[in-house]
């Protein structure tokens, strides 16, 4: 699978893979060999060491099913830091 092999999204499915674990905040990794995989994993282990989770309580209480943009911004002068979130939620009420 050449695409795989160079790391790279190559067909359609990947686009929705990559697409998909964008939108949840989180990467699609595509490797071919076992020295991308195994840097794949090292980035993910990185990450699950740095990562940060942050919590609010909105003020509109109507949940309506209704599709909630969310925007984190940091502070600027942190280049070295990157945010990646999901895009939103969707207003619904957990269970009890």
């Amino acid at each position: 699978m050449p695409g795989v092999e160079a790391g790279q999204v190559s067909s359609e499915s990947d686009r929705v893979l990559q697409s998909i674990a964008e939108e949840t905040g989180g990467i699609a990794f595509f490797t071919g060999d076992m020295l991308s995989l195994e840097r794949s994993f090292t980035k993910i282990s990185k990450e699950l060491r740095a990562q940060y989770l942050v919590t609010y309580d909105p003020a509109n209480k109507n949940y309506d099913g209704s599709f909630r943009k969310i925007e984190v911004k940091l502070v600027q002068g942190r280049g070295d830091l990157k945010v990646r979130t999901k895009r939103g939620y969707k207003a619904i009420l957990d269970a009890p």
